[in-house]
């Protein structure tokens, strides 16, 4: 599988369609919902149509959208390729599995360092140290366990990018 990257200007006219709720859509409507949107600003009408044409070709090149075979004499008609909304749920995964990382790193870095503080009052010599000591014990046993999480989600990560799925 190839990796689909876009521009921002590609994304912005991917992100322009889909919102307009369009299944099938042309050159011409591409071109109105830019002009509604008030995005082509201080362009020309010509500007503003070449504009949406390349993109929109570039979208096309990459695979986001295809061609629908036309009938004789009809303008061309665009769809959503299957791909694109596979890599756009690709992509969300890959943001949830940043966001769950970004938690247990701080939940590790939280347990990591209240495991040290209660390292440094088994060292203390007091009546409590028993209690201490299983409070420590538990404390190492989960950054452990966080670890394992942490690694595990890394690797889901990276492999998601070495095989290009994701975006």
């Amino acid at each position: 599988m190839h990796k689909l990257q876009t521009s921002t200007s590609e994304e912005e006219i991917y992100q322009l369609i889909k919102s307009a709720g369009l299944t099938t859509f042309s050159i011409s409507e591409i071109h109105r919902l830019y002009k509604e949107a008030g995005v082509s600003g201080s362009q020309n009408e010509k500007s503003s149509r070449q504009f949406v044409y390349r993109n929109t070709a570039k979208l096309e090149k990459a695979g986001r959208i295809v061609r629908v075979p036309k009938k004789q004499g009809k303008a061309v008609v665009y769809t959503f390729s299957a791909e694109a909304d596979k890599i756009n749920s690709d992509s969300q995964f890959v943001a949830m599995l940043n966001e769950q990382l970004d938690r247990l790193r701080i939940e590790f870095l939280t347990t990591l360092g209240e495991a040290e503080f209660l390292k440094s009052l088994i060292n203390c010599e007091s009546s409590w140290q028993a209690t201490i000591d299983k409070s420590y014990r538990k404390t190492q046993e989960q950054s452990t366990k966080l670890l394992g999480k942490i690694k595990a989600a890394e690797s889901l990560l990276q492999s998601c990018m070495d095989e290009a799925i994701c975006v």
